[in-house]
């Protein structure tokens, strides 16, 4: 599953958008949406972040980043 797929799975999820992980995660909306479509990539600064809001194992996300190459 690629760093996309996860992403657009937490929105229905949660029922949040790519502008509430950005608020949380003190970046653009366009950052996210960026991460969701492959464009760039989080820091794993980051990558901690949404692991610990989500209860994602980091692993989980650092490997979907290698899956979207």
């Amino acid at each position: 599953m690629t760093f996309g797929n996860i992403l657009r799975v937490l929105y229905k999820t949660y029922k949040v958008d790519a502008h509430f992980i950005a608020q949380k995660l003190h970046v653009d909306d366009s950052d996210v949406k960026d991460w969701e479509m492959g464009i760039n990539k989080p820091t794993h600064h980051q990558i901690e972040d949404l692991s610990a809001m989500f209860a994602i194992p980091e692993k989980t996300l650092t490997d979907s980043l290698a899956d979207s190459n």
